[in-house]
């Protein structure tokens, strides 16, 4: 019976497995290949879009202000990567895969470095914390 099964299925999961290029493989961030004025370019096209995603995420995880060229810096970086990993053969456009690009970078800086996520009770809580420590000095 098993033998039977396997013989309609072309290969195996294994084979399939084995056959598939890893992700480190086909995207290579190879950074080299930008230039100064393109990245530039870039970054003057994108500056509203690193700023309010930096803005949103800076206030939904408490982040202080002072972070904010950290912020910026990883949104840079976000559209460097996306210059590099986009795939022009799938046939989507560039530029909503560079904002999902930028906002995710920050995301993942934004959850590894202030894992308190401000959002509903938790955030109630911590102003009406924050208003009695206010009043207490």
């Amino acid at each position: 019976m098993i033998g039977l099964r396997n013989s309609f299925v072309n290969f195996s999961w294994k084979e399939q497995k084995l056959g598939r290029k890893k992700k480190s493989e086909s995207r290579k961030n190879d950074y080299s290949v930008i230039t100064n004025e393109s990245l530039e370019m870039l970054t003057e096209k994108y500056k509203k879009n690193i700023v309010s995603s930096a803005s949103k995420l800076m206030n939904m995880y408490n982040i202080p202000k002072t972070e904010f060229q950290d912020m910026f810096q990883i949104g840079v970086e976000g559209i460097m990567k996306a210059l590099c990993s986009y795939d022009v053969t799938r046939g989507s456009p560039f530029d909503p895969y560079a904002f999902k690009t930028i906002y995710n970078g920050m995301e993942v800086y934004a959850r590894r470095y202030y894992p308190y996520k401000m959002t509903g009770k938790n955030k109630f809580i911590h102003s009406k914390l924050f208003n009695l420590d206010s009043f207490e000095s």
